[in-house]
C-alpha cells in the first residue's frame, strides 16, 4: 500500500487514510465479491440491500423493502459522489443503512451475535474513511439510542444491558479502527484540518480561546452551507437552477445558438452546486403520510426530530446558533466543512419514512382506510399546493443571484435567465404530473379500485422519477458514445483521457527511476483545486479536502501578486517544477527562465531551465523570523534558493559553499529515495520534498542524521565533505503497533460472533451435528461372523 503520495502538492501523506492491511469484513469483499465487479459499484448493492433489511426489520411486506432499495439506489445526492469523484463518502453513505439496521438489531435484541455484527458493520464504515458521515451517522444512532433508553425507562435491567453492549461496541469499534483513528490523529494537527498559520496562532485571543479554535477557518468551514430557501429542491428538482454548469436542450427558437452548449444552471447563494438535492416527490409523498398517520409513533417522531434537527444543522452560516455551538464546543466538528453534507442523513431518514407510509397503506384494514384516504389527500393536497404556489410566485423569483449582476454582461445574463425561467416551469410540471400519479393510483387503490399491481406502480413511478433526474448526471457523451460513469474505466475515459501532453511528458521519465525526477506546474487559476493534472504526473498542485498546513501556506503567501495563481519564481525552482504547462503563451521578457518545448491540444509546455532538481547544495543559511518573512525573502528577486536556504532550526549550523559537487538521483520510489552526493566542502543538501516530520527518516551512509525544515515546505540534511550515499525513508513508527490492535479487535469481534452465533442457533448446530454423525455409522459396512 501507498503510504506517501508523490502526485498531489510535491506528495502528501496517505498512511493515515487507508484502511489498514488486516482481515476484516471489507478486506474479504474487496479480495473476494469486488473481483467479479468494481468495489464502489459493490457499495451500491451493499447500500440497497442495507436498506431492504433495515425495511424489514419493522416486518415490512417484501415489495416496501424494494421500493426502499431502489430509492437508496437511485437517490441524485449519492450518485453524483461517482460523477465528483467522492469515493470514499459514497462507499462510507452506502453502509449506514447497514450499520442502522445492526444497530437497531442490537438494540431490540441485545446478544454477543448481534452485537458482533454491529461492531463489523460500523467498522466497515468508518474504514470508508468519510470521518464526517461517520460523525453524521453517529447524531442519527444517538438520536435512536435516546428513543430507546426512553423506551426502557421502566426496565433498569433493560438499560442497563443496552447501555452495556453499546459501550462494548464503542471500545470494539475504536480497536479494529485503531489504524485510521490513531493515524488521521497523528496526521491532523500538520494539516488544515488541525493546524494552525503563525498568523492564526499569534493572533488566537487568550481571553476568547474560541475565536480561533485548532480547525478550519470559520468562513472555509461554513462554505456549503444550506440555504434555507432551498428545501424546496426536495421537493421540485433543480428549483435554484440545478447543476452549475447544465446543457441546454430546451426548443425555444430565440436561443437555436446556444442548444445542446452548456450554460451556468445554478443561481442560489452557493459558490456552485454538482446536482440538486431532491429527494423525489413520491418519497415525500409517502414519507408525510408515515408523519401523519405515525404522529404518536416514538420512533416516528425520533425521525422527524432527527429530520428538523439535521436540517437546521445544515443551514450552517444561515442558522448560527446551532453551528456555532457545534463548531465551538464538540470535539473535531471544526474539522468538517461543507454543513449541507448533513442532508444525506435528512435523505435517508425520509426514504425510511416513505417505507413506514408505503406499508401502512398497503397493509391498511377496512377501519383505517378512510383514514389513510384522508391522509393521501392531505399529503398530496401539500405537494401539489407547493408546486401551484412555486408557478404562481414564479415571477418574484430573480433566476439571479449577486455574483452573476457583477460579472456577466446584462445581454448574456438576460438570456440565462429566460432559459432558467422556462428549466423552472418544467420541473415544477414535472413533479406536478408525478405527484398527481401517485395521489390518484393511492386513492384508487384505497377505494378498492386495483389491488396487488398498487405497489409494483408506485415502484415505477418511484423509478421513473430518480431515474429521469439521474441519467444526465450519470452518462457522459465521450466520441459520440454515452459512458456510464459508475463503471471505473469508462470514468477513466471520461475524466481521464490520456492526451499528447500528458504522453510528451511521461516520455520525459529516467527508465530506471520508479519516479520521475521532475514536476509539473499547472499554470491554471485553480492548480491546487483541480487533480486533473495528477492522474499521470506529480504535480505541485492538485485537490485534497485536509492537505498540509505548510503547503497551504505555500499557496497562501507564495503567490505574486498575492492571492493570483502565479507563484513566486523561487517556488517553481525548489519544487522542481521543470514543466510548466499553460493554456495561453507566457512573455519571453517576463519569463526568461522558461523555454517552449511542446504544443499540442491548446495546451503549451515550457521548459523551467532553472529548476533545481530533486535535491542540491547551499551554503548559505538566512534567519527568518516569521512566516511572512519566509515568503518574503523567496518572493524576492534578491534570493536564489540554487545557493541560500531559509532553515527552521535554533541549532547554529556551521556549513560552507559547495566545491566540485555533484547530486545523482539513485533511486525514487514511494517510500524511499537515495542520491549518490559527492563535494569538497561541508554544505546542506535540500532535497525537493515535502517535509513531514511523523516517520521519514534521514541516513548518510547507513548513518541517521537530522532533517530540518527547509524553505518552509522542503527538507535537507547537513552532508559531510567527500563522496556519501544519502538516503530518506517513510516507515511511520506508529503504524505497525496501530494495526496490529486493529487486528487482534477483530479477532475478538469474530470469537464474539461465532459464539453468539452458537449460542442463538445452538439446537441447529447440535441437530446438524447428530443427523451427520447418525449418517456416518448407517453407511459403515457391517462386519460377518
Amino acid at each position: 500500500r501507498s503510504m506517501w503520495n508523490p502526485a498531489l502538492f510535491s506528495g502528501i501523506p496517505t498512511y493515515y487514510s487507508w484502511s489498514a492491511v488486516i482481515w476484516n469484513l471489507d478486506t474479504i469483499m474487496a479480495l473476494t465479491i469486488a473481483k467479479l465487479t468494481n468495489y464502489n459499484t459493490l457499495f451500491y448493492f451493499i447500500g440497497a440491500f442495507g436498506m431492504f433489511c433495515l425495511l424489514r426489520f419493522f416486518k415490512f411486506d417484501r415489495w416496501v423493502c424494494v421500493f426502499g432499495s431502489i430509492a437508496v439506489l437511485m437517490i441524485i445526492h449519492t450518485n453524483i459522489l461517482f460523477q465528483e469523484g467522492h469515493f470514499s463518502k459514497f462507499r462510507t453513505l452506502m453502509m449506514l443503512p447497514f450499520v442502522l439496521y445492526t444497530f437497531l438489531r442490537m438494540l431490540d435484541k441485545p446478544s454477543l451475535m448481534n452485537l458482533a455484527w454491529y461492531i463489523l458493520a460500523q467498522s466497515i464504515q468508518v474504514r470508508g474513511l468519510h470521518y464526517q458521515i461517520v460523525f453524521y451517522t453517529a447524531i442519527m444512532l444517538a438520536f435512536i439510542g435516546v428513543w430507546k433508553l426512553i423506551e426502557q425507562k421502566d426496565d433498569r435491567q433493560a438499560m442497563i444491558k443496552t447501555t452495556g453492549f453499546s459501550l462494548i461496541a464503542i471500545v470494539l469499534v475504536i480497536g479494529i479502527l485503531a489504524h485510521p483513528i490513531f493515524m488521521t490523529k497523528e496526521y491532523t494537527p500538520y494539516s488544515i484540518r488541525g493546524g494552525k498559520t503563525e498568523q492564526e496562532t499569534s493572533s488566537q485571543s487568550v481571553e476568547n480561546p474560541k475565536d480561533n479554535p485548532a480547525g478550519l477557518g470559520y468562513d472555509y468551514a461554513t462554505n456549503w452551507s444550506f440555504p434555507p430557501s432551498e428545501i424546496m429542491e426536495f421537493v421540485i428538482p433543480d428549483f435554484y437552477g440545478g447543476p452549475s454548469g447544465i446543457y441546454y436542450t430546451g426548443n425555444n427558437p430565440k436561443y437555436r445558438q446556444i442548444k445542446n452548449r452548456q450554460i451556468y444552471g445554478y443561481w442560489g447563494d452557493q459558490t456552485f452546486v454538482a446536482a440538486s438535492e431532491y429527494i423525489g416527490i413520491i418519497i415525500i409523498f409517502f414519507a408525510i403520510i408515515a408523519m401523519i398517520h405515525y404522529r404518536r409513533n416514538k420512533f416516528i417522531i425520533t425521525l422527524i426530530a432527527l429530520i428538523c434537527f439535521s436540517l437546521i444543522l445544515s443551514f450552517g452560516k444561515y442558522f448560527p446558533l446551532l453551528y456555532d455551538l457545534f463548531y465551538y464546543y464538540v470535539p473535531a466538528f471544526n474539522k468538517f466543512r461543507a454543513p449541507k453534507m448533513i442532508i444525506t442523513i435528512v435523505i435517508f431518514t425520509f426514504i425510511i419514512l416513505s417505507g413506514f407510509g408505503l406499508n401502512a397503506i398497503i397493509e391498511q384494514s377496512k377501519e383505517k382506510s378512510k383514514e389513510l384516504l384522508k391522509y393521501t389527500l392531505i399529503s398530496g393536497g401539500i405537494l401539489v399546493g407547493l408546486c401551484l404556489l412555486s408557478h404562481l410566485f414564479s415571477g418574484v423569483l430573480d433566476f439571479t443571484n449577486a455574483r452573476e449582476l457583477q460579472s456577466i454582461q446584462k445581454q448574456q445574463l438576460d438570456i440565462f435567465i429566460d432559459i432558467r425561467q422556462e428549466l423552472f416551469a418544467q420541473n415544477v410540471n414535472r413533479s406536478l404530473i408525478f405527484i398527481i400519479l401517485i395521489t390518484g393510483l393511492t386513492f384508487a387503490y384505497l377505494k378498492g379500485k386495483i389491488q396487488k399491481v398498487y405497489v409494483y406502480l408506485a415502484i415505477v413511478l418511484l423509478s421513473a422519477d430518480l431515474y429521469t433526474m439521474n441519467q444526465k448526471h450519470l452518462f457522459q457523451k465521450i466520441n459520440g458514445r454515452y459512458i456510464h460513469l459508475n463503471n471505473y474505466e469508462q470514468f477513466k475515459q471520461a475524466e481521464f483521457q490520456k492526451t499528447e501532453t500528458d504522453q510528451f511528458l511521461l516520455a520525459q521519465k529516467r527508465t530506471d527511476l520508479d519516479l520521475a525526477e521532475y514536476r509539473i506546474y499547472p499554470l491554471v487559476s485553480d492548480f491546487w483545486n483541480t487533480n486533473e493534472y495528477s492522474f499521470y504526473h506529480q504535480s505541485i498542485g492538485g485537490y485534497h479536502p485536509a492537505k498540509l498546513r505548510i503547503y497551504q501556506d505555500l499557496i497562501d503567501y507564495g503567490a505574486v501578486p498575492k492571492n493570483s495563481y502565479v507563484l513566486a519564481r523561487n517556488i517553481w525552482d525548489m519544487l522542481n517544477a521543470k514543466y510548466v504547462v499553460t493554456t495561453f503563451n507566457l512573455p519571453d521578457q517576463q519569463f526568461p527562465n522558461l523555454q517552449p518545448v511542446h504544443q499540442s491540444n491548446q495546451k503549451i509546455i515550457y521548459l523551467n531551465k532553472q529548476a533545481a532538481g530533486r535535491a542540491w547544495f547551499v551554503g548559505n543559511l538566512v534567519q527568518s523570523k516569521s512566516l511572512d518573512q519566509t515568503f518574503d525573502l523567496l518572493k524576492s528577486t534578491d534570493f536564489d534558493i540554487h545557493q541560500s536556504a531559509i532553515v527552521e532550526s535554533n541549532e547554529n549550523m556551521s556549513i560552507q559553499e559547495p566545491q566540485n559537487d555533484t547530486v545523482i538521483t539513485k533511486t525514487l520510489s514511494l517510500h524511499e529515495l537515495s542520491f549518490s552526493v559527492k563535494n569538497d566542502a561541508k554544505s546542506l543538501l535540500v532535497i525537493s520534498e515535502v517535509y513531514y516530520p511523523e516517520g521519514w527518516k534521514a541516513f548518510i551512509d547507513g548513518q541517521e542524521t537530522e532533517i530540518y525544515q527547509t524553505n518552509h515546505v522542503l527538507r535537507s540534511v547537513v552532508v559531510p565533505t567527500g563522496e556519501h550515499t544519502v538516503e530518506l525513508k517513510f516507515n511511520p513508527p506508529n503504524l505497525a503497533r496501530a494495526i496490529q490492535i486493529s487486528l487482534w479487535s477483530t479477532i475478538i469481534t469474530v470469537i464474539l460472533l461465532l459464539i453468539g452465533i452458537y449460542i442463538e442457533k445452538k439446537d441447529q448446530i447440535l441437530a446438524i451435528i447428530g443427523k451427520t454423525s447418525t449418517d456416518d455409522s448407517s453407511a459403515q459396512p457391517v462386519e460377518s461372523k
